[in-house]
């Protein structure tokens, strides 16, 4: 459905009969600060594995998707999602993204 709406759309893809631009993809914006609201009793840090290796699985086999990559390596205070506490930690994304399949 993305290939069909950039069509025509975008500089690097200019009509419908183009060869179809690799399209890459973040983790998914699963935040912890969003986890935690949303599932309240789960473990924020954890789901939000889980959540990566789940998406993973899904995007990796859709065609035309080249790359799925993680938003911010170090957690910002405005947008946590990062692979690592500020102080270097690795959190349990750090290990999802690492257990998974390269292409």
């Amino acid at each position: 459905m993305v290939h069909r709406l950039l069509s025509g759309r975008w500089a690097g893809w200019p009509n419908a009969d183009a060869a179809r631009p690799a399209i890459l993809i973040p983790e998914g914006g699963a935040r912890l600060t969003k986890i935690a609201r949303l599932y309240p009793t789960a473990d924020p840090e954890q789901l939000q594995a889980t959540l990566i290796r789940r998406n993973w699985t899904r995007m990796s086999r859709q065609p035309g998707i080249a790359m799925l990559g993680q938003y911010l390596f170090y957690s910002d205070p405005t947008f946590d999602c990062g692979l690592c506490d500020t102080d270097g930690t690795q959190r349990p994304a750090y290990r999802a993204w690492a257990g998974l399949p390269s292409a």
